[in-house]
């Protein structure tokens, strides 16, 4: 009979959650050795976690959490979802009773749109209510950006989102993918 390990299916979630997870700890200059050793495991096992080739712990990814100082609720809430929910395919919708809060984190997070474009071999966007962001000024996106997270996020925040934007645009200037 097949292991857990060995029916874990890669989702978006779970290579999100690497990618991230990843990204912290080089962002703190950590080695896959040493959280490995911190963890109680061989680094070939965080390395596995990262490259989301078997799904992370949640309790590891608190202590990694607590390891690599983040202590922002929403950022910690957003990743401990993902590891709640790695396992999740082709499920976008919030299950009957998660409250409001924590269905509102969950949408924002569950895809991280400038990530899954950059891996995407193909995009097809429609939105009827908004203008899609590869096709936003500047302003535009800002006032999006802030009336979607409310008054409480900070303009270093938006600010770093509306330069994601901006950024993610330049994809109009690539040379198509021959496929």
């Amino acid at each position: 009979m097949p292991t857990k390990r060995e029916q874990f299916v890669q989702t978006i979630r779970s290579q999100l959650l690497g990618s991230r997870m990843r990204h912290l700890r080089e962002e703190r200059g950590q080695t896959l050795k040493y959280i490995a050793a911190y963890l109680g495991v061989e680094f070939s096992t965080l390395a596995r976690y990262e490259r989301a080739e078997w799904p992370f712990r949640k309790d590891h990814v608190e202590a990694l959490l607590d390891v690599y100082g983040v202590y922002d609720e929403r950022e910690r809430e957003e990743l401990l979802g993902l590891a709640r929910n790695a396992w999740r395919v082709n499920q976008w919708e919030q299950d009957e009773g998660h409250n409001s809060a924590t269905a509102a984190v969950n949408d924002r997070v569950f895809i991280d749109h400038w990530w899954a474009q950059k891996r995407a071999q193909e995009l097809c966007v429609y939105q009827n209510m908004l203008i899609p962001g590869l096709l936003a000024t500047r302003d535009y996106a800002e006032a999006v950006i802030r009336h979607h997270q409310g008054p409480a996020s900070s303009t270093q925040w938006i600010n770093q989102q509306v330069r994601q934007v901006i950024q993610r645009q330049q994809v109009l200037d690539d040379k198509p993918r021959n496929g």
